[in-house]
């Protein structure tokens, strides 16, 4: 089995994953707030 890593994403605002908690990508990432996705209303991130 492989091993996880975590990263601790900097600043005041960063998403996390809504199932584990971990970081997934700071608020800076954020390229497009009005994007659609497959199943409705998403971000659109640079880096996740």
């Amino acid at each position: 089995m492989g091993l996880l890593f975590v990263e601790s994403l900097p600043g005041p605002k960063v998403f996390k994953c809504g199932c584990c908690k971990v970081d997934s990508a700071s608020h800076d990432a954020i390229i497009s707030k009005d994007f659609h996705g497959r199943y409705g209303r998403a971000y659109l991130f640079k880096s996740v």
